[in-house]
Protein backbone atom coordinates (compact mmCIF):
# COMPACT_ATOMS: atom_id res chain seq x y z
CA UNK A 1 0.00 0.00 0.00
CA UNK A 2 3.14 2.08 -0.49
CA UNK A 3 3.27 3.49 3.16
CA UNK A 4 6.03 5.21 2.34
CA UNK A 5 4.30 7.08 -0.51
CA UNK A 6 1.89 8.15 2.74
CA UNK A 7 3.86 9.43 4.99
CA UNK A 8 5.85 11.44 2.08
CA UNK A 9 2.45 13.21 1.00
CA UNK A 10 1.61 13.90 4.70
CA UNK A 11 4.74 15.80 5.20
CA UNK A 12 4.13 17.47 1.65
CA UNK A 13 0.66 18.74 2.82
CA UNK A 14 2.35 19.64 6.59
CA UNK A 15 5.01 21.71 4.84
CA UNK A 16 2.84 23.22 1.57
CA UNK A 17 -0.78 23.23 2.55
CA UNK A 18 -0.64 23.68 6.51
CA UNK A 19 3.05 25.42 6.92
CA UNK A 20 3.73 23.56 9.50
CA UNK A 21 7.71 22.84 8.50
CA UNK A 22 8.95 21.61 11.77
CA UNK A 23 5.94 19.12 11.78
CA UNK A 24 6.98 18.08 8.53
CA UNK A 25 10.68 17.37 8.98
CA UNK A 26 9.66 14.73 11.39
CA UNK A 27 7.74 12.88 8.77
CA UNK A 28 10.32 13.63 6.27
CA UNK A 29 13.07 12.00 8.99
CA UNK A 30 10.73 8.99 9.92
CA UNK A 31 10.36 7.85 5.99
CA UNK A 32 14.40 8.46 5.72
CA UNK A 33 14.54 6.00 8.93
CA UNK A 34 11.71 3.73 7.91
CA UNK A 35 12.40 2.85 4.52
CA UNK A 36 16.09 3.92 3.88
CA UNK A 37 15.65 1.69 0.79
CA UNK A 38 12.68 3.27 -0.68
CA UNK A 39 12.50 4.84 -4.14
CA UNK A 40 11.64 8.12 -1.82
CA UNK A 41 14.67 8.06 0.43
CA UNK A 42 15.80 11.10 -1.86
CA UNK A 43 12.70 13.00 -1.73
CA UNK A 44 12.44 13.10 1.73
CA UNK A 45 15.69 13.93 2.33
CA UNK A 46 15.34 16.86 -0.05
CA UNK A 47 12.40 17.52 1.66
CA UNK A 48 14.00 17.78 5.41
CA UNK A 49 16.41 19.95 3.97
CA UNK A 50 13.95 22.30 2.45
CA UNK A 51 11.39 22.29 5.53
CA UNK A 52 14.04 22.88 7.96
CA UNK A 53 14.89 26.20 5.67
CA UNK A 54 11.98 27.33 5.99
CA UNK A 55 11.34 26.55 10.01
CA UNK A 56 14.85 29.18 9.87
CA UNK A 57 16.77 25.93 11.10
CA UNK A 58 19.40 27.40 8.53
CA UNK A 59 22.52 25.11 9.67
CA UNK A 60 20.52 21.67 9.85
CA UNK A 61 19.07 22.70 6.59
CA UNK A 62 22.79 22.57 4.89
CA UNK A 63 23.65 19.78 6.59
CA UNK A 64 20.74 18.16 5.33
CA UNK A 65 20.87 19.01 1.49
CA UNK A 66 24.98 18.68 1.26
CA UNK A 67 24.67 15.16 2.77
CA UNK A 68 21.96 14.30 0.20
CA UNK A 69 24.59 13.93 -3.21
CA UNK A 70 26.70 11.86 -0.76
CA UNK A 71 23.77 9.13 0.19
CA UNK A 72 22.37 9.23 -3.28
CA UNK A 73 24.68 10.28 -5.77
CA UNK A 74 22.96 10.16 -8.94
CA UNK A 75 19.50 11.69 -7.24
CA UNK A 76 17.40 14.14 -9.34
CA UNK A 77 17.57 16.48 -6.60
CA UNK A 78 21.38 16.97 -6.27
CA UNK A 79 21.83 19.68 -8.29
CA UNK A 80 18.71 21.56 -6.48
CA UNK A 81 20.09 20.57 -2.89
CA UNK A 82 23.65 22.72 -4.11
CA UNK A 83 22.00 24.51 -5.33
CA UNK A 84 19.89 25.47 -2.24
CA UNK A 85 22.69 25.51 -0.03
CA UNK A 86 24.05 28.29 -2.24
CA UNK A 87 21.19 29.98 -1.56
CA UNK A 88 20.94 30.22 1.97
CA UNK A 89 24.26 30.79 2.17
CA UNK A 90 23.77 33.57 -0.08
CA UNK A 91 20.93 35.09 1.42
CA UNK A 92 19.74 33.51 4.68
CA UNK A 93 22.71 32.72 6.24
CA UNK A 94 23.13 36.86 7.95
CA UNK A 95 25.90 37.38 10.43
CA UNK A 96 24.18 40.14 12.47
CA UNK A 97 26.74 39.93 15.73
CA UNK A 98 29.54 40.83 13.51
CA UNK A 99 27.69 43.26 11.09
CA UNK A 100 26.90 45.15 14.35
CA UNK A 101 30.62 45.02 15.65
CA UNK A 102 32.34 46.36 12.30
CA UNK A 103 29.33 48.52 11.91
CA UNK A 104 30.41 50.11 15.51
CA UNK A 105 33.84 50.43 14.59
CA UNK A 106 32.92 52.27 10.82
CA UNK A 107 30.92 54.76 13.24
CA UNK A 108 33.79 55.50 15.00
CA UNK A 109 35.98 56.40 11.72
CA UNK A 110 33.26 58.34 10.81
CA UNK A 111 33.50 60.67 13.55
CA UNK A 112 36.91 60.84 12.77
CA UNK A 113 36.31 61.71 9.52
CA UNK A 114 38.37 59.06 7.40
CA UNK A 115 38.65 58.67 3.77
CA UNK A 116 35.22 58.73 2.29
CA UNK A 117 35.79 56.05 -0.42
CA UNK A 118 36.93 53.89 2.51
CA UNK A 119 34.18 53.98 4.75
CA UNK A 120 31.90 53.49 1.99
CA UNK A 121 33.56 50.10 1.29
CA UNK A 122 33.73 48.56 4.61
CA UNK A 123 29.76 49.50 4.58
CA UNK A 124 29.72 47.74 1.44
CA UNK A 125 31.07 44.97 2.90
CA UNK A 126 29.16 44.59 5.64
CA UNK A 127 25.87 45.27 3.58
CA UNK A 128 27.32 42.06 1.37
CA UNK A 129 29.32 39.61 3.71
CA UNK A 130 26.94 39.93 7.16
CA UNK A 131 23.83 41.16 6.31
CA UNK A 132 23.40 40.26 2.40
CA UNK A 133 21.74 43.02 1.74
CA UNK A 134 22.89 43.70 -1.89
CA UNK A 135 21.10 46.01 -3.27
CA UNK A 136 22.79 48.45 -0.12
CA UNK A 137 25.86 46.95 -0.82
CA UNK A 138 26.00 47.21 -4.71
CA UNK A 139 24.62 51.03 -3.70
CA UNK A 140 27.46 51.37 -1.59
CA UNK A 141 30.53 49.74 -3.48
CA UNK A 142 29.24 52.54 -6.38
CA UNK A 143 29.92 55.17 -4.17
CA UNK A 144 33.25 53.80 -2.86
CA UNK A 145 34.68 53.64 -6.40
CA UNK A 146 32.91 57.38 -7.46
CA UNK A 147 34.87 58.46 -3.67
CA UNK A 148 39.05 58.59 -3.28
CA UNK A 149 38.55 54.90 -2.47
CA UNK A 150 42.46 53.29 -2.14
CA UNK A 151 43.73 52.18 -5.77
CA UNK A 152 44.01 48.44 -4.29
CA UNK A 153 40.91 48.25 -3.14
CA UNK A 154 39.42 48.94 -6.35
CA UNK A 155 39.30 45.68 -8.17
CA UNK A 156 37.51 44.20 -5.37
CA UNK A 157 34.91 46.85 -5.07
CA UNK A 158 34.35 46.20 -9.25
CA UNK A 159 33.98 42.80 -8.23
CA UNK A 160 31.70 42.93 -5.45
CA UNK A 161 29.31 45.47 -6.93
CA UNK A 162 29.06 42.65 -9.53
CA UNK A 163 28.02 40.01 -7.41
CA UNK A 164 25.57 42.13 -5.89
CA UNK A 165 24.10 42.62 -8.52
CA UNK A 166 24.19 38.90 -9.77
CA UNK A 167 22.72 37.38 -6.77
CA UNK A 168 20.14 40.14 -6.86
CA UNK A 169 18.66 38.81 -10.13
CA UNK A 170 19.38 34.83 -8.80
CA UNK A 171 17.15 35.35 -5.77
CA UNK A 172 14.27 33.71 -6.06
CA UNK A 173 14.89 32.21 -9.09
CA UNK A 174 14.11 35.16 -11.02
CA UNK A 175 15.83 36.22 -13.99
CA UNK A 176 16.06 40.08 -13.67
CA UNK A 177 17.31 41.40 -17.11
CA UNK A 178 17.99 44.77 -15.17
CA UNK A 179 20.37 43.44 -12.26
CA UNK A 180 21.86 41.00 -15.01
CA UNK A 181 22.95 43.69 -17.43
CA UNK A 182 24.28 45.35 -14.35
CA UNK A 183 26.45 42.72 -12.70
CA UNK A 184 27.93 42.21 -17.11
CA UNK A 185 28.49 45.84 -16.96
CA UNK A 186 29.92 45.85 -13.71
CA UNK A 187 31.96 42.37 -14.44
CA UNK A 188 33.23 44.44 -17.83
CA UNK A 189 34.56 47.94 -16.07
CA UNK A 190 37.12 45.57 -13.32
CA UNK A 191 37.92 43.21 -16.43
CA UNK A 192 38.80 46.57 -18.42
CA UNK A 193 40.76 48.39 -15.24
CA UNK A 194 42.09 45.55 -13.72
CA UNK A 195 42.73 42.48 -16.18
CA UNK A 196 45.45 40.48 -14.09
CA UNK A 197 43.27 40.66 -10.71
CA UNK A 198 42.70 38.17 -8.16
CA UNK A 199 39.48 38.07 -9.19
CA UNK A 200 39.62 37.97 -12.83
CA UNK A 201 39.05 33.82 -13.43
CA UNK A 202 35.99 34.36 -11.61
CA UNK A 203 34.83 37.51 -13.33
CA UNK A 204 35.52 36.38 -16.76
CA UNK A 205 33.42 33.20 -15.62
CA UNK A 206 30.67 35.00 -14.28
CA UNK A 207 30.26 37.47 -16.79
CA UNK A 208 30.05 34.89 -19.37
CA UNK A 209 27.81 32.15 -17.57
CA UNK A 210 25.33 35.66 -17.00
CA UNK A 211 25.66 36.61 -21.35
CA UNK A 212 24.72 33.14 -21.45
CA UNK A 213 21.51 32.92 -19.60
CA UNK A 214 20.95 35.87 -21.72
CA UNK A 215 21.28 34.22 -24.99
CA UNK A 216 17.61 33.72 -26.60
CA UNK A 217 18.43 30.99 -28.80
CA UNK A 218 21.36 28.78 -30.51
CA UNK A 219 22.59 31.63 -32.82
CA UNK A 220 23.09 33.98 -29.82
CA UNK A 221 24.89 31.66 -27.59
CA UNK A 222 27.41 30.44 -30.16
CA UNK A 223 27.90 34.50 -30.47
CA UNK A 224 28.74 34.41 -26.89
CA UNK A 225 31.18 31.77 -26.47
CA UNK A 226 33.01 32.66 -29.82
CA UNK A 227 33.71 36.17 -28.20
CA UNK A 228 34.49 34.38 -24.84
CA UNK A 229 37.03 31.93 -26.58
CA UNK A 230 38.41 34.79 -28.66
CA UNK A 231 38.62 37.80 -26.17
CA UNK A 232 39.75 35.40 -23.52
CA UNK A 233 42.10 32.43 -25.12
CA UNK A 234 44.04 31.42 -22.16
CA UNK A 235 41.34 32.02 -19.42
CA UNK A 236 42.06 29.41 -16.74
CA UNK A 237 38.56 28.25 -16.50
CA UNK A 238 37.87 27.93 -20.25
CA UNK A 239 36.51 24.64 -19.40
CA UNK A 240 33.66 25.92 -17.56
CA UNK A 241 32.36 28.20 -20.28
CA UNK A 242 32.82 25.23 -23.09
CA UNK A 243 30.49 22.90 -20.61
CA UNK A 244 27.97 26.17 -20.09
CA UNK A 245 28.45 26.37 -24.09
CA UNK A 246 28.02 23.18 -25.07
CA UNK A 247 24.69 22.39 -21.97
CA UNK A 248 23.39 25.89 -24.29
CA UNK A 249 23.77 23.91 -27.59
CA UNK A 250 22.45 20.87 -25.94
CA UNK A 251 19.37 22.29 -24.79
CA UNK A 252 18.86 23.80 -28.26
CA UNK A 253 19.06 20.09 -29.77
CA UNK A 254 22.39 21.56 -31.50
CA UNK A 255 24.10 18.32 -31.04
CA UNK A 256 27.20 18.28 -33.24
CA UNK A 257 28.28 21.70 -31.61
CA UNK A 258 27.16 20.19 -28.26
CA UNK A 259 29.67 17.21 -29.26
CA UNK A 260 32.16 19.84 -30.08
CA UNK A 261 32.33 21.80 -26.93
CA UNK A 262 32.58 18.47 -24.95
CA UNK A 263 35.10 17.27 -26.98
CA UNK A 264 37.37 19.96 -26.88
CA UNK A 265 37.51 19.80 -22.76
CA UNK A 266 38.56 16.04 -22.83
CA UNK A 267 40.66 16.68 -25.21
CA UNK A 268 42.33 20.36 -24.16
CA UNK A 269 41.86 19.94 -20.53
CA UNK A 270 41.41 15.96 -19.21
CA UNK A 271 42.14 16.91 -15.79
CA UNK A 272 39.37 18.95 -15.22
CA UNK A 273 37.15 19.05 -12.50
CA UNK A 274 34.65 19.35 -15.14
CA UNK A 275 35.80 16.59 -17.86
CA UNK A 276 33.94 13.95 -16.06
CA UNK A 277 30.74 15.68 -16.72
CA UNK A 278 31.69 16.65 -20.18
CA UNK A 279 32.43 12.53 -20.82
CA UNK A 280 28.77 11.71 -20.01
CA UNK A 281 27.11 14.46 -22.05
CA UNK A 282 29.33 13.54 -24.90
CA UNK A 283 28.16 10.11 -24.42
CA UNK A 284 24.31 11.49 -24.08
CA UNK A 285 25.06 13.92 -27.30
CA UNK A 286 25.88 10.74 -29.34
CA UNK A 287 22.88 9.04 -27.91
CA UNK A 288 21.01 11.89 -29.09
CA UNK A 289 22.52 12.20 -32.74
CA UNK A 290 21.86 8.50 -33.35
CA UNK A 291 25.40 7.11 -32.99
CA UNK A 292 24.90 4.58 -30.79
CA UNK A 293 28.25 3.10 -31.51
CA UNK A 294 29.67 5.72 -30.09
CA UNK A 295 27.38 7.11 -27.21
CA UNK A 296 27.77 3.25 -25.84
CA UNK A 297 31.90 3.70 -25.60
CA UNK A 298 31.63 6.68 -24.16
CA UNK A 299 29.06 6.19 -21.73
CA UNK A 300 30.64 2.99 -20.63
CA UNK A 301 33.82 4.75 -20.17
CA UNK A 302 31.76 7.11 -18.10
CA UNK A 303 30.37 4.85 -16.13
CA UNK A 304 33.56 2.53 -15.32
CA UNK A 305 35.37 5.78 -13.78
CA UNK A 306 32.27 7.15 -12.25
CA UNK A 307 29.68 4.33 -11.01
CA UNK A 308 28.32 6.89 -8.25
CA UNK A 309 28.59 10.47 -10.12
CA UNK A 310 24.97 12.46 -10.37
CA UNK A 311 24.73 11.12 -13.75
CA UNK A 312 25.94 7.25 -13.52
CA UNK A 313 22.01 6.35 -13.38
CA UNK A 314 21.36 8.00 -16.65
CA UNK A 315 24.38 6.46 -18.64
CA UNK A 316 23.17 3.43 -16.92
CA UNK A 317 19.81 3.52 -18.52
CA UNK A 318 21.16 4.89 -21.72
CA UNK A 319 22.86 1.74 -22.14
CA UNK A 320 20.35 -0.20 -21.22
CA UNK A 321 18.64 1.28 -24.11
CA UNK A 322 21.24 0.77 -26.88
CA UNK A 323 21.60 -2.81 -25.61
CA UNK A 324 17.40 -3.02 -25.84
CA UNK A 325 17.72 -1.83 -29.50
CA UNK A 326 21.30 -4.00 -30.35
CA UNK A 327 18.91 -7.09 -29.09
CA UNK A 328 20.94 -7.50 -26.32
CA UNK A 329 18.54 -8.59 -24.08
CA UNK A 330 20.64 -10.05 -21.25
CA UNK A 331 22.86 -6.98 -21.39
CA UNK A 332 19.65 -4.46 -21.27
CA UNK A 333 18.32 -5.97 -18.35
CA UNK A 334 21.74 -6.14 -16.81
CA UNK A 335 21.67 -2.59 -16.58
CA UNK A 336 18.38 -1.84 -15.78
CA UNK A 337 19.13 -4.61 -12.55
CA UNK A 338 22.25 -2.34 -11.60
CA UNK A 339 19.79 0.75 -11.26
CA UNK A 340 17.05 -1.25 -9.42
CA UNK A 341 20.38 -2.31 -6.88
CA UNK A 342 22.10 0.84 -7.11
CA UNK A 343 20.57 3.88 -7.69
CA UNK A 344 16.76 2.81 -6.41
CA UNK A 345 16.06 5.89 -4.94
CA UNK A 346 16.20 7.83 -8.56
CA UNK A 347 12.83 8.32 -11.15
CA UNK A 348 14.49 5.92 -13.65
CA UNK A 349 13.99 2.72 -11.07
CA UNK A 350 10.20 3.21 -12.04
CA UNK A 351 8.46 0.38 -13.59
CA UNK A 352 11.68 -1.65 -14.93
CA UNK A 353 9.75 -4.75 -14.61
CA UNK A 354 7.87 -3.17 -17.40
CA UNK A 355 10.95 -2.70 -19.10
CA UNK A 356 12.39 -5.85 -18.25
CA UNK A 357 9.28 -7.37 -20.14
CA UNK A 358 9.18 -5.24 -23.58
CA UNK A 359 13.27 -6.38 -23.62
CA UNK A 360 12.26 -10.11 -23.48
CA UNK A 361 8.98 -9.44 -25.82
CA UNK A 362 11.63 -7.89 -28.10
CA UNK A 363 13.40 -10.80 -28.46
CA UNK A 364 11.01 -13.61 -28.48
CA UNK A 365 11.68 -14.32 -24.89
CA UNK A 366 7.76 -14.82 -24.59
CA UNK A 367 7.96 -16.90 -21.00
CA UNK A 368 10.37 -14.03 -19.48
CA UNK A 369 7.94 -11.48 -20.96
CA UNK A 370 4.72 -12.63 -19.32
CA UNK A 371 6.68 -13.01 -16.01
CA UNK A 372 8.10 -9.53 -15.90
CA UNK A 373 4.72 -7.89 -17.44
CA UNK A 374 2.81 -9.67 -14.15
CA UNK A 375 5.05 -8.73 -11.92
CA UNK A 376 4.72 -5.20 -13.47
CA UNK A 377 0.70 -5.30 -13.09
CA UNK A 378 0.75 -6.92 -9.62
CA UNK A 379 2.71 -4.19 -8.25
CA UNK A 380 0.50 -1.31 -9.71
CA UNK A 381 -2.71 -3.12 -8.04
CA UNK A 382 -1.23 -2.86 -4.69
CA UNK A 383 0.31 1.09 -5.22
CA UNK A 384 -2.69 3.20 -4.33
CA UNK A 385 -0.94 6.02 -5.56
CA UNK A 386 -0.98 5.31 -8.94
CA UNK A 387 -4.60 5.32 -10.08
CA UNK A 388 -4.23 4.30 -13.97
CA UNK A 389 -5.70 2.00 -16.61
CA UNK A 390 -2.89 -1.03 -17.81
CA UNK A 391 -2.08 0.31 -21.00
CA UNK A 392 -3.88 -1.46 -24.14
CA UNK A 393 -0.50 -2.04 -25.80
CA UNK A 394 0.49 -3.74 -22.85
CA UNK A 395 -3.07 -6.46 -22.84
CA UNK A 396 -1.89 -6.85 -26.51
CA UNK A 397 1.38 -8.16 -25.50
CA UNK A 398 0.55 -10.23 -22.87
CA UNK A 399 -1.85 -11.68 -25.37
CA UNK A 400 0.08 -12.34 -28.18
CA UNK A 401 2.90 -13.68 -25.35
CA UNK A 402 0.25 -16.01 -23.72
CA UNK A 403 -0.72 -17.34 -27.70
CA UNK A 404 2.81 -18.35 -28.32
CA UNK A 405 3.66 -20.07 -25.39
CA UNK A 406 0.36 -21.92 -26.77
CA UNK A 407 -1.81 -21.03 -23.16
CA UNK A 408 -5.07 -20.09 -25.23
CA UNK A 409 -7.08 -19.61 -22.50
CA UNK A 410 -5.17 -16.52 -21.22
CA UNK A 411 -4.36 -15.46 -25.13
CA UNK A 412 -8.30 -15.08 -25.43
CA UNK A 413 -8.79 -13.62 -21.81
CA UNK A 414 -5.96 -10.77 -22.98
CA UNK A 415 -7.50 -10.31 -26.76
CA UNK A 416 -10.83 -9.74 -25.66
CA UNK A 417 -10.18 -7.45 -23.20
CA UNK A 418 -8.28 -6.03 -25.47
CA UNK A 419 -11.24 -5.43 -27.98
CA UNK A 420 -13.45 -4.05 -25.24
CA UNK A 421 -10.66 -1.20 -25.09
CA UNK A 422 -9.69 -0.86 -28.41
CA UNK A 423 -12.32 -1.75 -30.92
CA UNK A 424 -11.01 0.21 -33.61
CA UNK A 425 -7.80 0.34 -33.57
CA UNK A 426 -4.95 -0.36 -36.14
CA UNK A 427 -4.12 -3.79 -34.05
CA UNK A 428 -8.11 -4.85 -33.93
CA UNK A 429 -7.64 -6.61 -36.97
CA UNK A 430 -4.63 -7.94 -36.06
CA UNK A 431 -6.77 -9.74 -32.88
CA UNK A 432 -9.38 -10.57 -34.78
CA UNK A 433 -7.14 -12.90 -36.80
CA UNK A 434 -5.14 -14.06 -33.76
CA UNK A 435 -8.60 -15.38 -31.99
CA UNK A 436 -9.50 -16.96 -35.38
CA UNK A 437 -6.37 -19.23 -35.41
CA UNK A 438 -7.31 -19.66 -31.65
CA UNK A 439 -10.48 -20.80 -32.52
CA UNK A 440 -9.88 -22.87 -35.80
CA UNK A 441 -6.77 -24.88 -33.61
CA UNK A 442 -10.38 -25.58 -30.33
CA UNK A 443 -12.02 -26.89 -33.75
CA UNK A 444 -14.39 -24.14 -32.96
CA UNK A 445 -15.32 -23.47 -37.03
CA UNK A 446 -18.16 -21.01 -37.06
CA UNK A 447 -16.85 -18.94 -34.15
CA UNK A 448 -13.33 -19.25 -36.60
CA UNK A 449 -15.31 -17.89 -39.25
CA UNK A 450 -17.08 -14.82 -37.68
CA UNK A 451 -13.62 -13.67 -36.10
CA UNK A 452 -12.07 -13.42 -40.06
CA UNK A 453 -14.80 -12.00 -41.25
CA UNK A 454 -14.22 -8.71 -38.31
CA UNK A 455 -10.54 -9.39 -39.01
CA UNK A 456 -11.33 -8.81 -43.07
CA UNK A 457 -13.66 -5.84 -41.72
CA UNK A 458 -10.60 -4.18 -40.21
CA UNK A 459 -7.97 -5.02 -43.63
CA UNK A 460 -5.42 -7.04 -41.33
CA UNK A 461 -4.36 -10.60 -41.62
CA UNK A 462 -1.37 -11.83 -39.60
CA UNK A 463 0.65 -10.41 -37.29
CA UNK A 464 1.90 -7.02 -36.65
Amino acid sequence: ARTDRMILESAQILHKELNDPRQASELYGELIKRFPRSSLADDAAFGLGIASRAAGEFEKAISQLESLPKKFSSSEFAKQARDEVERIRFFDLKDREAGQEKLALLIGDVIQQKSKGDLAFRLAEIYFHHLKDYAQAAAQYEAALAADLDPTKRPAAWFYQARSYEYLARKQNVRNATYAAESIASFDSLLKRFPSSEFTDDAQIAQFQLKLQAASNASEARKVGTEFLSIFPNSRRKDLALLALGNSYQSAKNYEDAALAYKMILEKQPRSDVAVDALFLLGSTLFAMGDKDSSAKVLNQFILAEPNHERSAQAAFLLATIAADRGKAVEAVGWFDRIERMYFYTNLNQDLDLKRGEIYYASGEYERAVAFFQRHLDALSQDYFRISEVPADLIYKLAFSQEKLGNRREAKRYYSEFLLREPASDRTGIVYYALAGIARAENKIDQATKYLQEAGRFGSFGSD
